[in-house]
């Protein structure tokens, strides 16, 4: 993408806090592009895009970067991006995210699938509870999971989650997995 701003422009930066594992780190303007592909795969797509379509534009891809930048600007918290190091490539989003209407206070995943059972979602997701449970005073965090997606259930299992049954999340079914702080003080991580 070519920068219209012009140098020395004053412009509104957010620069939230990092965490950084051996693949998580904060986003940038370049995994736009990857994460529209990540949601261009209808199995992605069906379990975390809100109509459940695959994402075909690059407008489209946009908006979502869009969402989840916004959730930045405007709580201080959102989504991190998961890299494989090697290539330095984004391949997925794990973090906080607690929209208004949303059931709790989540963290969710996202890999592309070309990457997935490679513990990234895990890894990832164990380094943004752990941000949750140190800079909020939240006791519970949701993994919302669509009672059809046994990839995510197996993570949320790995993370010490456990189902407390269906809830409704934007008219869809879906089951509340929930991180207790007292659980994950107690348990290895």
């Amino acid at each position: 993408m070519v920068s219209l701003i012009r140098p020395g422009a004053k412009l509104l930066q957010v620069d939230g806090p990092a965490i950084e594992t051996e693949r998580l780190r904060p986003w940038r303007a370049s995994d736009i592009a990857d994460n529209t592909a990540m949601l261009s795969d209808p199995e992605t797509a069906r379990f975390i895009t809100p109509d459940h379509q695959p994402v075909t534009s690059e407008l489209k891809g946009w908006r979502n970067a869009a969402v989840i930048s916004g959730h930045w600007a405007l709580h201080g918290f959102g989504m991190f991006a998961v890299e494989e190091r090697s290539s330095a490539r984004y391949i997925g989003r794990v973090g906080p995210y607690y929209p208004p209407e949303w059931p709790g206070f989540e963290v969710g995943w996202g890999i592309a699938k070309a990457h997935r059972g490679k513990g990234y979602a895990v890894e990832a997701a164990r380094a943004a509870i752990d941000f949750v449970f140190t800079n909020f005073t939240v006791d519970r965090i949701i993994h919302c999971i669509d009672p059809a997606n046994i990839a995510s259930q197996a993570v949320a299992r790995r993370l010490g989650a456990v189902n407390e049954g269906p809830g409704k999340l934007e008219g869809d079914v879906v089951d509340i997995w929930v991180t207790t702080r007292q659980r994950w003080q107690h348990e290895p991580s």
